[in-house]
Order: structure tokens, then C-alpha cells, then sequence
């Protein structure tokens, strides 16, 4: 079993993966679900407790987190993406 999900919301359909996804990891015992959304900006961290989810960092950009020994950077997470994909034509 996964310990960690990592959610890009759908912007067509933000309801499906906030909670249908969210309880049906829950009833699977996952013990952290992250919700990234790409259009506001946000990031959620919520983590499992006695079998629902709780938020325990609403971040957004100049927010930073520390998961496990690792630093998450919301300005890095949401940064533009420089320059361009390389020429894939053959």
C-alpha cells in the first residue's frame, strides 16, 4: 500500500477528486493524500486520522513544507516551466 498520493485536481471535475478520491483512499488506509491545484495555486497536505482525512498545511506560493527530511517549495512547485521541450520531430 502507497503512503502517499499525490492529487493533481482536475479542473473539470475538482468535486471527484476532493471527495470521492479522497474517501475512497481513506477507506483504503493511505496515510497521506496531497491536493495540488495548478489554477489557484494551492496545496493541500492533509493526513489520515482515526480513518478521515486532516488538513495539516493549506500552502500556497512563498509556502514551504518539510515531508520525511525533504523541503517542498511552493514557489518551485509552481513556477513557470523555462524555455522549451526539446524537438522530438524525426
Amino acid at each position: 500500500m502507497p503512503i502517499l498520493l499525490v492529487e493533481i485536481l482536475s479542473p473539470s471535475n475538482p468535486g471527484y477528486d476532493r471527495v470521492t478520491k479522497l474517501n475512497r483512499y481513506a477507506r483504503s488506509g493511505v496515510p497521506f493524500y496531497w491536493i495540488v491545484d495548478g489554477t489557484y495555486q494551492t496545496f493541500e497536505v492533509m493526513e489520515l486520522v482515526d480513518s478521515n482525512y486532516r488538513i495539516v498545511h493549506a500552502l500556497t506560493l512563498g509556502d514551504s513544507f518539510e515531508f520525511q527530511g525533504i523541503r517542498f517549495e511552493m514557489d518551485a512547485i509552481f513556477a513557470p516551466i523555462v524555455g522549451t521541450l526539446p524537438d522530438t520531430q524525426v
